[in-house]
């Protein structure tokens, strides 16, 4: 299964880094493409497509960490001006065939090593 892990996120604001914390952290320890993004907008949909699984790591402040099965923007904030779950609903519109099975994993407090290990765990044996 061909896999790629997305770390969304502002290098510049520590709370809103995770996601590029984590995806720096795994790259060199799983078999999976990484892409660091700083963007919810349409570059997402151009790094996943063509993918079979995206596991995608952003900043969320309610949460340490939580695995999103439902894609509703509704219970989630984010710093993006477009949300990631309105990108995604966008790219299953636009492209249905090519888009990937997705995991959004939120994190908000967690320690990176936590995440990180979640990411091997998910990449390596789910």
């Amino acid at each position: 299964m061909k896999t790629i892990i997305v770390g969304i996120g502002n290098p510049f604001i520590e709370s809103d880094s995770i996601g590029i914390e984590v995806a720096k952290a795994v790259k060199d320890r799983i078999k999976a493409d990484v892409e660091i993004l700083s963007t919810t907008s349409i570059d997402l949909l151009y790094s996943i497509i063509g993918y079979d699984r995206a596991i995608i790591i952003d900043s969320i402040s309610e949460t340490e960490i939580a695995i999103i099965d439902d894609h509703d923007d509704s219970e989630y904030v984010n710093s993006h001006t477009i949300s990631l779950f309105t990108t995604l609903k966008l790219g299953f519109e636009l492209f249905p065939n090519e888009m990937p099975e997705i995991e959004i994993i939120g994190v908000g407090k967690a320690e990176v090593e936590k995440v990180v290990d979640l990411i091997i765990y998910e990449v390596c044996f789910a």
